[in-house]
């Protein structure tokens, strides 16, 4: 499955703001999910010095992310086909949303 990262600015995000972003995200996917979309919210990472906002979501293409994001009320600039690349211990389980 295609992993996408959605570009955000939010200058000047608190903890708190970023918790609930995410937290509409992760519900929102998981809503999408149950209504038959093939969408995972996957994690975020957040720059504080220019407020810089990104969410990984592994889905079958990227206006499904858009609408998750739109239905969860995060705004964002963009939406961008990635690659992710994770560092997988000895012995741990592969991310199952994960392609490679």
């Amino acid at each position: 499955m295609p992993v996408y990262l959605v570009r955000s600015t939010l200058p000047g995000a608190n903890a708190g703001d970023l918790r609930a972003a995410v937290d509409r995200a992760t519900y929102a996917a998981g809503q999408m999910d149950r209504q038959g979309f093939r969408i995972r919210y996957l994690q975020s990472a957040y720059v504080p010095t220019d407020g810089w906002f990104g969410s990984l979501y592994a889905a079958d293409d990227a206006r499904d992310v858009r609408l998750a994001n739109e239905r969860a009320a995060v705004p964002f600039d963009d939406v961008v086909e990635a690659v992710r690349y994770l560092r997988v211990e000895a012995g741990s389980e592969p991310c199952p949303y994960c392609t490679g």
